[in-house]
This record gives structure tokens, C-alpha cells and sequence, in this order.
């Protein structure tokens, strides 16, 4: 790789959201689980809480009813399904911006959330 492209994945990188996926339980497909997910943004706020037990079962509508990841450590498809749920910030100043900003991210094919799974 020349210096200039590595100047540009770099910049590009560096507008990506590093976010940590924080796991505790089992998923046991079709069967009693005790699965909790907790999305964190960088600064530790949690985004959202993912669960799998008697009384929910959010895990397995990600999997099974929406499509769009393929199994429990999925980090590509939590992701897609966070941009589409506008869960991601973006930068900007007014309304405009931010969603001139997404259409970038949109019209390039490329979401700007890059998540680590982590098990406790």
C-alpha cells in the first residue's frame, strides 16, 4: 500500500464508532436460554440491551425474523442493524449534516461501526 492510501483508510478509520458488545450466558437456539448482550458505545453508555430468556427472546427475532445476522456473534449484521435502527451518531452541526453525512456513509456502502465482542 502507497503512503496516500494509507493516509486515506486511515482518515476513513478514524470516523469509525468502536463500540463493545458485551456478552454473559448462553444462547441455546430453540431452548430455555439465559443470553444478555449489552452494546456499549466508546464512552461505556450502554445503547442497547440484547436478551434471551423465559420472558424475552429478542435474540432470536434478530436471528430468525429479521435476517439480518446470521447467528448469536455476529458482529457485521449487529452492526448493519444498528445503522438502520439510527442508532449511530453522526457528526454535525444540524439536522442537514448529519444526515448529508449519512447519505455519504450510504451512497460509499459502508457503515461507520466496527464492533468487538467481549464474553464475561
Amino acid at each position: 500500500m502507497t503512503k496516500e492510501a494509507k493516509k486515506a483508510k486511515k482518515k476513513v478509520e478514524d470516523k469509525h464508532h468502536q463500540w463493545i458488545y458485551e456478552t454473559t450466558g448462553k444462547y441455546v437456539p430453540g431452548g430455555v436460554s439465559n443470553y444478555i448482550g449489552k452494546l456499549k458505545d466508546e464512552g461505556g453508555k450502554i445503547v442497547v440491551i440484547i436478551r434471551e430468556d423465559m420472558d424475552y427472546n429478542q435474540l432470536s427475532r434478530l436471528l430468525n425474523t429479521s435476517k439480518i445476522m446470521s447467528h448469536a456473534r455476529d458482529m457485521k449484521g449487529l452492526s448493519t442493524w444498528c445503522w438502520q435502527r439510527g442508532l449511530v451518531p453522526m457528526a454535525g452541526e444540524t439536522e442537514e449534516d448529519r444526515e448529508a453525512e449519512k447519505a455519504m456513509w450510504n451512497k460509499k456502502k459502508i457503515i461507520p461501526l466496527d464492533i468487538k465482542e467481549v464474553i464475561l
